[in-house]
């Protein structure tokens, strides 16, 4: 056998083999990139939905809004809420804005001074400079006394 002629296969199989050993690489950092993207989205939108809920459940047990919401008329009332905290290094911003119907009829004889006030409470949160948003839909009702 010729030496001359296998000292140049060596060469093309080991750049072959080391242009598919690159590609490899690549192609696993491009994962790995996309899956801490995925990751990242899944995490802001956990965020934003936990700020919605919190902002709700506080619109929920302060009772001074739903009677600003029923003087509001049909625009409600809207309120922000501060839900960040030191962990984070964005900023969530959270509202929710609460709107009145006029009251059910009373539902017995013995209830007749009462009424039940349907409210509808809109909850939302955002992460400024990230394309995480949530919007919630809550239904309220409270018995009051019947306005007269």
């Amino acid at each position: 056998m010729n030496k001359k002629k296998q000292e140049g296969a060596v060469l093309i199989i080991g750049l072959l083999l080391l242009i598919i050993v690159t590609l490899l690489g690549v192609s696993g950092v491009k994962s790995t990139v996309l899956e801490k993207n995925m990751t990242a989205n899944a995490q802001f939108h956990m965020q934003t939905f936990q700020a919605t809920e919190s902002a709700i459940d506080s619109t929920i047990g302060d009772d001074s809004v739903y009677i600003e919401s029923m003087s509001a008329g049909e625009n409600g009332t809207t309120r922000e809420y501060d839900v960040n905290h030191d962990a984070h290094a964005y900023e969530i911003s959270s509202s929710t804005t609460i709107t009145s119907a006029k009251p059910l009829p009373a539902v017995t004889y013995s209830l007749d001074a009462y009424a039940a006030y349907p409210f509808t409470i809109r909850g939302r949160s955002e992460i400024d400079g990230v394309s995480a948003r949530t919007h919630h839909i809550q239904h309220v009702k409270k018995v009051g006394p019947k306005a007269n």
